[in-house]
């Protein structure tokens, strides 16, 4: 433990301010003041995480812009290349992917195999999703509004 932590423990801070206190009041106020502190970490944390998670995706939205901007310039320098009539070298021919975009697909993949995971716990073993089925009774009233033209066999 560093030195400034154990001073910070051995502290002697003053937790009451007039008045008489007793033990189980001082022991609740010590723990109500560690968790307001804990909750403070937790949020400073979290939003350290957010902040993290944000300069990502600018990073990411950012190399989307440039892979875009390079794509324009590498169509730019074919076409003058073509009206030149000049040969087009071999690494202007490769197209430069968008990295943003491959980033958007491949968020909505997942979402799509979270959607189709969600459905994996619903289904049985055999492979099925399981529905509700009607009682015998619902069967047997379905079978008297069964249109009888729709079976008439005609050789």
């Amino acid at each position: 433990m560093s030195e400034q932590k154990k001073r910070k423990i051995r502290s002697r801070k003053s937790i009451q301010k007039g008045g008489i206190y007793s033990v189980s009041q001082a022991h609740a106020a010590i723990a109500a003041k560690e968790a307001k502190e804990q909750k403070k970490r937790v949020e400073r944390e979290a939003r350290a995480f957010k902040k993290l998670q944000n300069i990502e995706r600018w990073m990411q939205e950012r190399k989307g812009i440039d892979a875009r901007r390079a794509e324009r310039q590498r169509k730019k320098a074919i076409l003058q290349l073509q009206k030149r009539g000049d040969p087009i070298p071999i690494e202007l021919l490769t197209p430069i992917p968008d990295l943003d975009v491959e980033r958007k697909r491949e968020a909505q993949l997942d979402e799509g195999a979270q959607l189709d995971e969600g459905i994996e716990d619903q289904d049985q073993s055999d492979g099925f999703i399981a529905f509700d089925v009607t009682s015998e009774e619902e069967e047997e009233e379905d079978e008297d509004h069964i249109d009888p033209a729709l079976f008439t066999w005609e050789l």
